[in-house]
């Protein structure tokens, strides 16, 4: 009975003490900073709850006209899930990637996409839904779960999986 007393006021002492939970941000934001400013884009995280923002890093993709830097970001800039580097298309349609864990730009050339048509390339979804009811989810290919239209939840790929029938 003691230890059972003890653990409880630990417990909730622990509780009561801890320090609250600080708001993670959870969106990248990218601004043009001015005409003649030489840092031409800010790239910025952002808490959406509070709108505060974090200036994390700029980028001067330099102009060959009158501006010192680019004015906009290409239609195929997009945020990488696998390894959470934001890309950024430039005007002759290059894309640099940012990796916020390095603090680092790569220039990584033309994408793959400069072949095919503007808005002729979709992306596989990696949460697909079937008129059974049944519920995939991957990702790069490799399944990471699945509902069937049976119940039963199969987690992982076939070959090494943990299968939960109902």
């Amino acid at each position: 009975m003691k230890k059972l007393f003890a653990f409880s006021i630990l417990s909730s002492s622990i509780f009561l003490n801890a320090t609250p939970l600080k708001a993670e941000w959870d969106h990248w934001a990218v601004k043009y900073f001015d005409i003649f400013d030489t840092r031409g884009f800010g790239i910025y995280t952002v808490e959406s709850g509070t709108g505060t923002e974090t200036l994390r890093t700029t980028k001067c993709f330099v102009d060959s006209g009158i501006n010192e830097c680019e004015a906009v970001i290409g239609n195929g800039s997009y945020l990488d899930s696998t390894t959470g580097k934001l890309f950024i298309e430039n005007q002759s349609g290059e894309f640099h990637s940012y990796d916020l864990s390095s603090d680092t730009w790569t220039n990584e050339g033309s994408a793959w996409t400069s072949n095919y048509l503007q808005n002729g390339t979709f992306k596989r979804p990696s949460v697909v839904g079937n008129s059974d009811g049944s519920v995939k989810i991957e990702m790069s290919g490799s399944k990471i779960y699945e509902k069937k239209s049976d119940g039963s939840i199969q987690i992982g790929s076939d070959t090494d999986d943990i299968d939960v029938v109902s």
